[in-house]
Order: C-alpha cells, then sequence, then structure tokens
C-alpha cells in the first residue's frame, strides 16, 4: 500500500511541474503501446 501512495505522490509531483507534465504524457503514451504490445 505505501508503494502505491508514493507512486501517486510522484505522479503529483510530476504533473504539478509543467514542463515535466509533457514528458509524463509521452511516457503515458508509450506505456499504453507497450500494454497493447504485450496484449
Amino acid at each position: 500500500m505505501e508503494i502505491l501512495l508514493s507512486r501517486c505522490a510522484v505522479y503529483e509531483y510530476f504533473i504539478d511541474d509543467a514542463g515535466l507534465k509533457k514528458q509524463f504524457s509521452k511516457w503515458i503514451e508509450k506505456k499504453k503501446i507497450q500494454d497493447q504490445k504485450n496484449g
């Protein structure tokens, strides 16, 4: 559970920073594509 909470905190930290928000969006897209490939 702690890992989940810290992960959410990391997400919030990234989303708070406008510059990192773009990188975060790209990372999300990459993960989505990878997930689709994996099945």
